[in-house]
Parts: C-alpha cells; structure tokens; sequence
C-alpha cells in the first residue's frame, strides 16, 4: 500500500510539472489505466486526468475525443469508486471545452452524462440553444454520447429528436478534422435509424447522415500537415545540432513543435499570427536544447522556427490561404472567422468572416427573424471566439427600459461609466443631442420614441465606444 500511495505521488509531481505541449504524450498512459484490470489503478488515473485539466486546460482539450470515451467506460465500471472517480472529474475535464454555448450549457451536459434518464431534456435544450460559435471536436467529445445514447433509445420522440440533434451539430463544424473521429460511432447509428418503423425517425436520421458526410468530406490525412511539419523541425534539429542533441530529442521536439503550431494556428489567422509563430515555437524549443547545452541556439533556432511556419502556412486549407492572401494593411476593430449563426435548429450562418475597420459603418440586412438581433447580442457580449476582449463596444438596443418615476438625468447617471458619471458630463452631452435643460427633467416613460432613441445614444457616448452597435 505504501509503494502505490507513493507511486500515485510521484505520478501527481510528474503531471503537475509537465509541459502543456508534452499532455498529449502522457494521455495515453493516463488511458490505459482506466481500462486496467484493478480498480485502483482506474480511480488514480481519472483523478490525474482532473489533474492535468487544472493546469494545461488548452492542451488537453484537443485530446477529449480520446479521454471522453474512456470516462464514460468508467461512469458503467461495476466498481462503485471507479464509477464516483468519472462522475467527479468530468466537470474538471468539461472546463478545457472553449465554446461558449457548450460551457453554457456545461451543467446540464454533466447531468446528462451521469443520469442517463435526462438524455431527453438535454437534447432539447441542445435543439433551442442558440450557436455563434463554431463546434469544435472538444465540445463533440462530450456531446456526442448523448447524441449516441439519444439514437440507441427504443423512445421514438427520443431518436427522431437526437437525430435531428446530431444533423444540426454536424452543420455546425467548420473543419471536417473537427467531426472524423466521431464518423465511426455515429454513421451506423444514423444509418440504423434509416430503417426505423417511424417515417420521420427515417426522414431525420437521412438529413444527419447527409450533413454528416457533407461535414467529413473526401477521405482526408488529417494528420499529414502536422507530421510534415514535425519531421521537418527534427530533420532541420538534427541538421544543426549533429551530436550535440540526441535523435530522440530532435524527434521529440519536432512533435512537440508541430503541436504549438497547431494549437496557435487553430483559430484567428492573420499575417500578424504568421509573423509571430515562429518567435512563439523558438521560446518553446529553447529551452530543451540548452538542457543538451546545444551551442549558438539563438543563432540557429529563428531560421528553423520560420520555415516551420512556413511549412505548416503553405499546407493550410484553401479557404485559410485565402484569408491570409485577402488580409491588408487596413486596421480591423474586429476580425472574425469562422463565425456561425444557429438557433432553433437552423443554421443561417456558417463559415463567416465578420470584418469592421475603425472609422467606418456597416449595414446588417435581413428579414425579420433572420438572427440580426442575436447576432449582434453575441457581439456586444464578447463570446464570439476570436472577438477582441479589450475592445470597448457599446450596444444601443431598440428598446429603453427605466424604472417607473426616473427623470432623464437619473437615468443618464444610472448609465454611465464611473468616470463619466458627473452632472457636468452627463448636462453637456444631452445638450449635445438636443435634449433642452427642461427636457433633462422630463420623465423617461414620458417621453416619445425617437427622443429615447437619442436618450440611449447619450449614453452611447458617455461610454466613448470604440465599436458602437445599434439594433434598428
């Protein structure tokens, strides 16, 4: 007993002092021993996955495609410790899940996946959820067992309703690496389903099935860039180090490196990101050579960071080289790609770029419940990934709620940022729009539309926006 309580310590320093980019080397260990023949061995391994969650999030969430599955293995464990040990780490692991509408809904993806008999409000609540975000394969690798337990179910309401689910996420993914690893669990579902006894469980489990393999594409070497880029780190490595850093190392380093880019590659493009990966992928690669005492690192490092930038760049999809060819000079207050529209089942957006340069306005155009509204909530809200966080935005909605008995100037003050919140401030910018010094003691219910409109755009400029969102 003390050599295990001894080898779980020294597994506990070793997890918490690795590098990020090393996780996905120590991952499958991890797996292994949650399909172990002892049940202590599982229960160790489940509390260090929690573990590595806690400190390299981002790594290790591009692995949850491969940790998911053995969770859930462990949630139907005969063992009771090993089935409390899974149940107490997926809400560690769900945390490494970046889109915003899958942490949103991170609580009820919990239930669901510990109590079975929620599978059906969980997939309603996944039917009316809204998606600005595209999903990615984290988010799916949690997802997808409801989805799948949802297919398997002999409750008709159930099926035709997570098939529709799994339709609905497929259009969602932007890139098909993001949905192939999911391809061999969820196409036999969806194809039993073709042959169910209900015409609608058939016609919806026929519409997944098709934006399934639309989302998948032609069979693909996902994985091609990423060692073409590794074996050239580890070939241009061992090329200017010889015997200073051995083979294995170089190896090594080409992996971890591919991965850096990977991860650093895998949201916002720009020429500015080009710019700066290889200074990122050098600060990385540093250190493991001056651990060798490899000489003149400085030296020789930069050049073989930027042809491996260059290298991962020239392999990129079709639709990233454009981006990067189309991107200029210009100054973008924001600069999104990627952006998806969803909600109520419906998919009105998908594979939009949302580009604004400062000192210009833009139109948003559409019939009445299109998603304008929704869209622009999701901008003024931030959660829009690759949104610029430190951008000031200010949202003027279309509507203006004040309390009963709350004159103009009170409002105004209410409104304000604390800097800008003075009589003085708020007296010279409604004069600014009009309002007379009568009229900044009017009664906010009292007054017509038009002069709320201008009330909300006083406050506007209270907040000096650097992006300024105005609904209708």
């Amino acid at each position: 007993r003390r050599v295990a309580d001894a080898a779980v310590r020294a597994l506990r320093a070793v997890l918490r002092g690795i590098d990020p980019l090393g996780v996905a080397l120590a991952l499958p260990a991890l797996c292994e021993g949650m399909v172990a023949v002892q049940w202590r061995t599982k229960e160790v391994c489940l509390q260090m996955l929690g573990e590595l969650a806690g400190h390299a999030r981002q790594a290790l969430g591009v692995l949850m495609p491969v940790a998911v599955p053995k969770v859930i293995e462990c949630l139907n464990d005969s063992n009771a410790k090993v089935q409390a040990a899974a149940a107490a780490v997926i809400p560690s692991i769900i945390s490494c899940v970046n889109n915003s509408e899958t942490q949103s809904l991170k609580k009820m993806i919990t239930k669901a996946l510990r109590e079975p008999e929620t599978t059906l409000d969980t997939v309603d609540d996944l039917l009316a959820q809204t998606f600005v975000n595209a999903m990615d394969a984290t988010s799916l690798a949690f997802l997808m067992p409801i989805i799948l337990r949802g297919l398997r179910s002999e409750t008709y309401e159930l099926v035709k309703k997570a098939a529709t689910c799994a339709g609905n996420l497929c259009a969602l993914v932007v890139n098909a690496s993001e949905l192939a690893a999911f391809m061999p669990q969820l196409k036999p579902e969806l194809d039993k389903g073709l042959e169910h006894s209900s015409p609608a469980v058939r016609a919806e489990a026929l519409k997944a099935r098709d934006k399934l393999l639309e989302g998948v594409g032609e069979p693909t070497d996902y994985h091609a860039r990423s060692r073409s880029v590794a074996a050239l780190i580890a070939t241009k490595l061992a090329a200017a180090f010889g015997t200073e850093v051995p083979a294995a190392v170089t190896t090594h380093l080409g992996s971890l490196g591919a991965s850096l880019l990977e991860q650093t590659f895998g949201g916002l493009l720009s020429p500015q990101l080009v710019e700066l990966g290889g200074g990122a992928l050098g600060v990385q690669l540093a250190p493991p050579l001056r651990a060798y005492e490899a000489s003149s690192v400085e030296e020789r490092l930069p050049s073989i960071c930027e042809e491996a930038v260059h290298e991962l760049v020239m392999r990129l999809p079709d639709r990233a080289q454009r981006i990067l060819g189309s991107s200029d000079a210009a100054d973008y207050a924001v600069d999104v790609q990627n952006c998806i529209l969803a909600f109520a089942g419906r998919v009105l957006l998908k594979k939009a770029d949302i580009r604004f340069e400062r000192g210009r306005r833009y139109g948003l155009i559409g019939q009445n419940g299109v998603g304008k509204t929704t869209l622009l909530n999701r901008l003024a809200a931030k959660d829009i990934a690759g949104f610029p966080q430190q951008l000031n935005v200010h949202y003027i909605r279309h509507e203006v709620v004040a309390e009963d008995g709350v004159d103009v100037r009170q409002h105004m003050l209410h409104k304000a940022p604390p800097q800008r919140a003075d009589a003085a401030s708020i007296a010279s910018v409604l004069a600014r729009v009009g309002f007379t010094a009568q009229m900044q003691e009017t009664l906010v219910a009292n007054l017509s539309g038009g002069w709320k409109m201008k009330l909300s755009v006083a406050i506007s400029m209270l907040w000096e926006p650097e992006l300024l969102l105005l609904d209708e």
